[in-house]
């Protein structure tokens, strides 16, 4: 029963697996990612299909909060994008084509890098990110090389989830600008110089020996990639001056 008097009913799997006391009243509300909402509208712009409503609520707009909650930054945010979009290509032959960077060294202080992947359908972008790593490397291939596994597991799940719709893909393009890290996930024999990573970054040479992916060198200056770390590298440099 909600506050405002109307009841909701919620379907539990494995509801056995919760404890009185502990998570027994709670509600797991999964919530729409926003990759999946772009490959949508991409499709619908490819397949020429027509969308007659979009409709994603969150859950915490119907509970009560015990905390504020602020959003200027949010509001900032909209307001300078307001007229920006995003455009799809239904004519576009292309394909599916990821790009990957990366800048290590750029951290004077925790010399962490920081990896960026950049993944477009139809001439428009679907999915991007930008973090930071927790792993210290000893090179800029090795810098390269995380980057291309961790752009990896996510054209992984995109592919599953387009071959759940129907789709039968090819091996799906990896841009990156490193022509060692590309060789280091082509060539399993390069292991003895990479043992030392962790083993969680070595899935992109299975991709590969399977036929799933394909990499491809992309020069830096045309690598859109290179947007989610060059930032980085400039702000570090900048506080670095201050």
């Amino acid at each position: 029963m909600k506050s405002d008097g109307h009841k909701k009913a919620c379907l539990v799997v494995k509801g056995f697996s919760q404890v009185e006391g502990l998570d027994f009243d709670q509600v797991f509300s999964p919530v729409v990612r926003f990759e999946t909402v772009c490959l949508m509208l991409v499709l619908a712009a490819l397949e020429n299909w027509y969308i007659t409503g979009l409709n994603v609520q969150s859950a915490y707009l119907y509970g009560k909060l015990d905390k504020e909650i602020y959003m200027e930054y949010i509001c900032c945010y909209v307001i300078g994008t307001s007229l920006y979009s995003l455009v799809y290509n239904g004519g576009s032959s292309a394909g599916l084509i990821a790009c990957t960077d990366s800048d290590w060294g750029s951290d004077p202080t925790s010399h962490l890098l920081q990896t960026g992947f950049y993944l477009k359908l139809g001439d428009g972008l679907i999915s991007c990110t930008s973090h930071v790593q927790k792993t210290i490397v000893y090179s800029s291939t090795e810098a390269e090389y995380m980057a291309l596994s961790n752009c990896t597991c996510q054209v992984t799940w995109i592919r599953s989830l387009l071959g759940e719709l129907g789709y039968k893909l090819k091996a799906i393009l990896i841009c990156g600008d490193n022509q060692g890290s590309i060789f280091m996930a082509s060539n399993p024999i390069m292991e003895p110089h990479s043992k030392h990573i962790d083993i969680c970054y070595h899935g992109i040479c299975e991709s590969v020996a399977k036929g799933n992916m394909e990499l491809f060198f992309i020069d830096g200056a045309e690598n859109p990639a290179d947007l989610l770390t060059t930032y980085h590298m400039r702000n570090s440099r900048s506080s670095e001056h201050n």
